[in-house]
């Protein structure tokens, strides 16, 4: 059975935050002319808010599937987003859930990361996707979402984040544990319908690479997510 959400005032409604720019250094990367191959940019924490992490997914959610998301739909990606980057605070290069390879604007990034859980863990550098604003992360996460993990979109459809999870283990998102996995995204969201999405660290963008944290899964044809739960770090260069 899925795990109730308690009785929780009406969400509020996502606000227009002020967008998180890139540093200097970040954006002159983006400003090269991409060729035939991908450009390597640097790995680069884009913290983000709650509200701007819910307002950037409402609106990828509304230009993906061609309908407004409902207010707990809203809640369930930004939970699962919050678990996968440690709140926001260990987003990288506006990924909002650890996908690996190159973004749709020929950018990805290099850096460390844990894969496999147990005897079977190991660190490998591989490379991310990188986008130039939270805005075509977002787009390209629920692309993801929506064109692969239609059990686990269908339960967030219903609101009902337990069965979200569970979709999502089901077809290998994450190789951690689906009960902590599932306490930690019920706990969030039922944090959110309550009180609304916190608004603190909006915008907090590094121009200095620095140990950050990657979010659980798995390889989707070279693609795909990172295997580890919350662990990656930076590395310099290609």
């Amino acid at each position: 059975m899925p795990a109730p959400i308690a009785a929780a005032s009406p969400l509020l409604e996502v606000e227009r935050a002020e967008k998180p720019q890139p540093s200097p250094e970040f954006a002159a990367e983006l400003g090269k002319k991409i060729g035939a191959g991908p450009t390597v940019v640097r790995a680069e924490r884009t913290s983000l808010s709650e509200r701007q992490a819910a307002d950037a997914l409402s609106n990828a959610w509304t230009q993906v599937t061609g309908q407004p998301p409902s207010q707990k739909t809203v809640a369930i990606l930004t939970a699962q987003w919050s678990h996968e980057t440690g709140g926001g605070r260990s987003m990288l290069n506006f990924n909002f859930g650890g996908i690996k390879g190159t973004g749709p604007s020929g950018l990805t990034a290099a850096y460390r990361t844990r894969e496999g859980s147990g005897a079977t863990e190991r660190r490998i550098v591989d490379r991310f996707r990188a986008y130039q604003t939270a805005e075509e992360g977002a787009v390209d996460y629920v692309r993801l979402l929506t064109g692969r993990y239609t059990q686990a979109v269908e339960a967030m459809r219903e609101g009902d984040p337990a069965g979200f999870v569970r979709g999502l283990k089901a077809r290998g998102y994450f190789t951690g544990s689906e009960v902590a996995y599932t306490r930690s995204v019920v706990s969030k969201v039922n944090g959110m319908l309550g009180t609304g999405f916190d608004e603190t660290g909006a915008g907090v963008v590094s121009s200095t690479p620095r140990p950050a944290e990657s979010s659980q899964g798995f390889a989707l044809s070279g693609l795909g997510w990172s295997g580890a739960p919350m662990g990656a770090e930076i590395a310099v260069g290609g």
